[in-house]
């Protein structure tokens, strides 16, 4: 039995390996490192009461399951944080009018862990600019080459009048239209009401592989042999007229 026991271990040991990869970017808006390029595309949080959102397409035909968000911010004008940041992520369909559709494909509450880059924002020069990363309670499915949209908004709501803003990158990639706003965001019907084809805003998007086949494959084998053992043993117990 001791080789089914290692097997099963080795089975076991794949299988976490697997799982603990890093989750792999599909889509990559990062901003350049360099703080005088690139500002801040403005508010999107509650204090300011707008909400904004940005298009993208994931590139190939697959689709892709989005586990996590990574995205770029920082805080006006005085640079005061909250203690904790309360986020809204919304996912939307294109409405073929260059604007998201009213209705959101996914709306998920997030506290991302906020870390500072070290780097400060074109807009004052002296804004710190920070990363935030955050996992999605439940994956959203998007389909490659597909044009969508995403919402960030801050539900925090900043002290002394401070405000959240989203960095933004240096340029527009190809094929795509820049942000649109909701102003305010609770306006009814939710009518995306503003248009900015010079802001990028920054961010990407994950997913976690899952557990290759070849560790499916290994964590199977122990049964199939110990099946096998069972069927052969059975055999020959017949052979010799073996009656328990």
């Amino acid at each position: 039995m001791r080789i089914f026991t290692k097997l099963a271990l080795l089975g076991m040991v794949a299988v976490v390996a697997a799982s603990s990869k890093g989750a792999i970017v599909v889509y990559d808006n990062t901003p350049l490192s360099d703080p005088n390029v690139g500002a801040v595309a403005g508010a999107s949080e509650a204090t300011t009461n707008v909400v904004r959102a940005m298009d993208f397409k994931i590139a190939g035909a697959a689709s892709n399951h989005i586990t996590d968000v990574t995205w770029w911010g920082t805080y006006l004008p005085t640079a005061v944080a909250a203690p904790v940041d309360n986020f809204t992520i919304a996912f939307y369909a294109d409405n073929g009018s260059k604007f998201p559709q009213a209705a959101p494909i996914s709306t998920q509450s997030v506290i991302p862990v906020r870390l500072s880059t070290g780097q400060t924002t074109f807009f004052t020069g002296t804004t710190p600019e920070f990363k935030y990363t955050a996992s999605l309670a439940a994956p959203v499915d998007l389909n490659g080459s597909v044009l969508y949209w995403m919402s960030i908004y801050d539900t925090t709501g900043g002290a002394n009048g401070t405000y959240w803003a989203w960095r933004t990158v240096d340029s527009l990639q190809p094929g795509l239209n820049g942000d649109a706003i909701r102003n305010p965001q609770s306006a009814t019907p939710l009518a995306w009401n503003n248009f900015h084809t010079s802001y990028a805003e920054a961010f990407q998007l994950l997913t976690v592989p899952e557990p290759t086949s070849l560790a499916l494959l290994i964590l199977s084998t122990p049964a199939l042999l110990l099946r096998r053992r069972n069927r052969t043993v059975c055999t020959e117990r017949r052979k010799v007229g073996y009656n328990p």
